[in-house]
């Protein structure tokens, strides 16, 4: 079932190697579900060339979600969760198993009531760079929530040709990529502080693309880029070379403003090989009405904002081509039954882990510590080793953010803060901040 990259036992003061490998930790967990029919399973549906179906998956609970989200290692996939809050805890899960770089965060452009007025720009710049993402050949994963998918998107042939890559090198003019700039909505200012801002001095032109995370400063050799750089906003000093950069206008607002008619929904603009997962399907099309509706009750004179910029859950449904996984709440007689629980509750009783620990391994399962803070690992080892018997475990340095013990593999994950009692919470600025 795995390599069990260590093993305990309080007769020992450290850890004892069992296997050695080059393995991350994500991919020693990862591995861990290999050979998993539950994963198979979900494989063979998505692969298979019928017309479009769901699957329901149950018991389903925690960081395991991302768990099997991951194993099956889709190459576009999409994660709809129904409340705004649980998204954050998917996204960073999904970033700890298959890094930064292949997971995006797809949120609403309004951090409170939509209104004309009250576009977020954190959450405008990740939703910007979440749709550009999608629309190349990237092959995203990209965590959403209900109340984001009530917006419409452009459509997916207009988000694949609004853009301009740049690289080192490249034959363009300065003028070119100015017009380029004012065309994709940006505004010339003095100093580049923002996304939607550019500058020109001299031979140096600087922009804040939306779908970057820091300002990107071009200069050119007559006609020619001659160096692309990034920069902080803060001292307007250079940070660091870079070979090419993509310019991304405000995807998420443009057609809003000027042309809503041209918006579809996001769901038209999913292939028919994106592997869709819904964590609960019916909630989900619960929330986006809710939010809908809040869009149509809304009594702001002032700013109105147009309603069709916004969809039901009848047509965001009604517009998916490619199949998809339901994570339903709880235990279904249809679909796979996932055979997830979550953490026991030890609220820091070190003899509640101690005997869950023993009798979890007496019954044959491989029972893991998990924890991205290696000084965690080690305080608990530390306790875990005054304990009067010997202990059979494992540790791996991961950043999850729920313990679960899955029944039919027979393997238990528990988080250090659940074990010390101390539980996750996102601010908005800290989901722009690791999606960043």
């Amino acid at each position: 079932m795995g390599v069990w990259p260590f093993a305990f036992s309080n007769n020992f003061p450290s850890h004892k190697m069992v296997a050695k490998n080059d393995l991350t930790p994500a991919q020693k967990f990862l591995r861990l579900y290999h050979d998993d029919d539950r994963v198979a399973a979900i494989k063979s549906h998505f692969s298979s060339n019928d017309k479009p179906a769901g699957l329901v998956v149950s018991s389903l609970v925690a960081s395991c979600r991302a768990a099997a989200v991951a194993a099956t290692n889709g190459k576009r996939v999409v994660v709809l969760c129904a409340e705004r809050e649980d998204a954050p805890y998917v996204y960073q899960d999904l970033c700890c198993l298959l890094g930064t770089q292949r997971v995006f965060f797809l949120p609403s452009s309004f951090r409170h009531a939509p209104k004309a007025d009250g576009y977020d720009a954190q959450n405008v710049q990740l939703r910007t760079e979440a749709l550009a993402h999608f629309a190349s050949d990237s092959a995203p994963v990209t965590v959403t929530y209900a109340a984001a998918m009530a917006e419409k998107v452009p459509a997916s042939k207009k988000l694949a040709k609004e853009f301009l890559s740049i690289h080192r090198g490249d034959k363009i003019s300065q003028s070119f990529l100015a017009d380029t700039l004012l065309e994709y909505g940006f505004e010339r200012q003095d100093f580049v502080t923002a996304p939607g801002h550019f500058s020109i001095r001299g031979s140096i032109v600087d922009f804040f693309s939306f779908a970057q995370d820091s300002p990107t400063r071009v200069d050119f050799f007559g006609d020619e880029v001659d160096s692309i750089r990034s920069f902080e906003v803060d001292t307007q000093l250079s940070s660091q070379k870079i070979e090419a950069v993509d310019i991304v206008p405000d995807l998420a607002r443009a057609d809003a403003e000027t042309a809503p008619d041209t918006l579809t929904t996001f769901a038209q603009s999913l292939p028919p090989d994106t592997e869709l997962w819904f964590f609960n399907r019916q909630l989900c099309a619960q929330m986006l009405d809710a939010h809908y509706k809040s869009v149509v009750e809304s009594d702001d004179t002032a700013y109105p904002i147009s309603l069709t910029s916004f969809c039901t859950s009848a047509q965001w449904l009604a517009d998916v081509s490619c199949r998809w996984v339901d994570v339903v709440d709880g235990k279904s007689d249809i679909g796979i039954d996932w055979q997830t629980v979550p953490q026991p509750l030890f609220k820091k009783n070190f003899d509640l882990l101690e005997d869950d620990i023993y009798y979890k391994s007496a019954d044959l399962y491989k029972v893991f510590l998990i924890s991205d803070n290696s000084r965690q690992l080690q305080r608990l080892r530390s306790i875990l080793s005054e304990r009067k018997r010997n202990l059979s475990y494992s540790e791996l340095n991961l950043a999850l953010h729920g313990g679960f013990v899955d029944k039919k593999a027979r393997l238990c994950f528990y988080t250090d803060h659940q074990i010390f009692d101390r539980f996750q919470r996102f601010t908005q600025n800290e989901i722009a901040g690791f999606c960043g």
